[in-house]
């Protein structure tokens, strides 16, 4: 009998009792580790009506991540494009990139944490992308140079859902406000930078870096105003001192490169949570 195929479908059918009795933190470690006491390969598991191999500590995350993000870029991304993936992660949202640009299409997916390489290179070896899609080991910012990223749980070779910027005056997540915090510098570029290096005419761009968008924005406004991409991006208020004020801010770096916020309420402070954006024609205004 091979065990190994019963595992996950296993794990699926008990969580909702596990987490009626709030045992998940205790689940989840000890299903990896019998996983991987069996087989160190990736596991074949659905997310998103899609099959991929992922990690076991990935594929226990569910069927279904970040749903609504997975729809917009079903929506924008046509076969041939190049996408720009800023905060990558583990890959998860990479792997749909990469699926959607097609064999023509080009994907660069942009993420620091030490401990998220690894997974989202491993994500993309073994689904096959690794000839669409480019790895960028660096932080996106306003300029090119060097910054401290603080991985919350100070363990820098796990998966780690909230890498944040130090130095650029940003606020922690309050979640994650009593964990202890692990410090390593990390190399930084502008979008424009890259995208002139590498000749890139992007035609998306998903953002989601935890307070460091207006920083990612600061430092694209040329790549903004050029090829006006489709984007969709995080907006992280618990980080700045004045959310109001970044708010503004972002949406006069938008407008200067003839984009706006489509689903944006006028007059209604931005919430936590992900907005899209896309080229207006002034003279429609």
């Amino acid at each position: 009998m091979n065990l190994r195929q019963y595992l996950l479908p296993l794990y699926r059918a008990l969580r909702p009792v596990v987490d009626g009795l709030k045992l998940n933190a205790v689940a989840r470690p000890v299903w990896a580790a019998l996983w991987r006491s069996r087989d160190h390969s990736l596991i074949r598991a659905r997310q998103n009506g899609r099959v991929w191999w992922l990690e076991p500590d990935v594929a226990l995350g569910g069927e279904h991540y970040e749903p609504a993000t997975v729809a917009w870029l079903r929506s924008a991304i046509q076969p041939g494009m190049t996408v720009i993936d800023v905060g990558a992660n583990v890959g998860q949202l990479s792997l749909e990139m990469a699926h959607l640009v097609g064999t023509r299409g080009r994907v660069v997916s942009i993420e620091p944490s030490p401990g998220n390489l690894k997974y989202l290179r491993a994500h993309l070896s073994a689904n096959g992308f690794d000839e669409r899609v480019s790895v960028v080991e660096a932080a996106c910012s306003a300029s090119e140079g060097e910054l401290v990223l603080e991985v919350a749980g100070g363990d820098l070779s796990s998966i780690e859902n909230g890498p944040q910027l130090a130095g650029i005056g940003l606020k922690p997540n309050p979640i994650d406000s009593d964990r202890p915090r692990k410090q390593v510098n990390v190399r930084t570029l502008s979008l424009d930078s890259l995208c002139r290096d590498r000749k890139l005419a992007v035609d998306v761009l998903k953002v989601d870096v935890e307070g460091a968008e207006l920083e990612v924005f600061r430092g694209a406004a040329e790549c903004l105003r050029r090829y006006k991409p489709r984007i969709i991006f995080g907006f992280h208020p618990f980080a700045f001192a004045d959310p109001e004020a970044a708010r503004a801010e972002l949406e006069q770096l938008f407008a200067r490169a003839g984009l706006r916020v489509e689903n944006a309420r006028p007059g209604v402070p931005w919430a936590l949570g992900e907005f899209t954006v896309a080229p207006f024609d002034p003279a429609s205004r």
